[in-house]
């Protein structure tokens, strides 16, 4: 975020926010939100999935939904901005490689446009726009904040799980600790 010169490091495990302190000599770190919540505990039937899957596998088919949920929101966003939204399109990757979206995802990307098409085109306040809760100690980013003070995450995982509302939970706290107003929140599951 270069307005608030923030920086997002995101390595396999882990996502921490960091800046400048304000005598802009030393270096501060935030962990992630979503990292946070990620150790909340996803139940019996996760347990079971990754017990029936392997670690490995599991992390494979994590991080394989990790891309597709990138790919996804970046569609997103290329479609609210521009309008239309073709799937040969490009759309950048994590490491900001450009390819076009799978069927799959292309779809993921029609259902929220659909959404926002039917819910009046919104204008929006932030899209991945970071939040640092100093009160709570954690970063995060919003995916989406609209006029109306709806504030949305975007999930492409099959699942919402409690972990996810916790997140949206605290970005909420987050956005207000920020001045921004957030009269509800949603999370969409698309696809």
């Amino acid at each position: 975020d270069k307005e608030k010169q923030l920086v997002r490091k995101t390595t396999l495990d882990e996502r921490w926010y960091g800046g400048l302190t304000p005598n802009e000599k030393d270096f501060w770190w935030k962990p992630s939100v979503t990292w946070i919540a990620s150790y909340y505990p996803k139940g019996p039937e996760y347990m079971r999935y990754v017990a029936n899957k392997g670690w490995d596998e599991s992390e494979r088919i994590k991080n394989e939904a990790g891309d597709r949920g990138t790919i996804v929101h970046h569609a997103i966003q290329k479609g609210m901005e521009e309008g239309k939204l073709k799937i040969g399109d490009l759309i950048k990757d994590r490491e900001g490689n450009e390819r076009a979206m799978t069927p799959n995802e292309y779809y993921c990307v029609q259902t929220i446009l659909q959404w926002w098409t039917e819910y009046g085109k919104p204008k929006t306040v932030g899209i991945e726009r970071t939040v640092i809760s100093e009160k709570h100690d954690f970063g995060g980013t919003l995916d989406y904040l609209f006029e109306d003070g709806l504030l949305l995450d975007i999930k492409t995982s099959k699942d919402i799980w409690p972990s996810h509302e916790s997140q949206i939970s605290a970005l909420e706290e987050g956005a207000k600790e920020n001045g921004l107003k957030v009269n509800k929140t949603a999370i969409l599951q698309v696809g």
